[in-house]
């Protein structure tokens, strides 16, 4: 009983040791941090929080071949925009644009969405 039980530990520590990957294919969470709010993203973040009165805005964090990458877009659910997505890496610059016709591009090489900053109030 006490093998079994140091097995399953050792199995499970294994497993939750192996389940961060670093390759940009991989869907995990293991995305590098950007310090916090360096002054580019500060400003980032007034431009979208000026945007909340009408169709607003949100800043999202993604992967982009294994680096953290942040973009905005539009994602109010009454107003349609034009798709176009600018990649800016931890250190505020352009990795990657994505233009209007590219949009099956960035759904398949950005991976790992999630809304990083959003208007006050918005609810998701």
């Amino acid at each position: 009983m006490i093998f079994m039980k140091r097995l399953y530990f050792l199995l499970m520590l294994i497993f939750l040791l192996s389940s961060c990957k670093t390759s940009a294919d991989s869907e995990n969470l293991c995305i590098e941090n950007c310090s916090t709010d360096p002054t580019w993203m500060k400003q980032l973040k007034n431009q979208v929080d000026q945007s909340c009165d009408g169709c607003y805005k949100s800043i999202f964090k993604g992967s982009y071949q294994g680096s953290a990458v942040y973009f905005v877009m539009m994602n109010h659910p009454l107003c349609n925009g034009i798709f176009g997505v600018d990649l800016i890496n931890c250190e505020g610059k352009l990795v990657k644009r994505f233009d209007s016709d590219a949009s099956i591009e960035y759904e398949n090489e950005v991976t790992n969405k999630t809304v990083y900053h959003h208007c006050p109030g918005q609810i998701y």
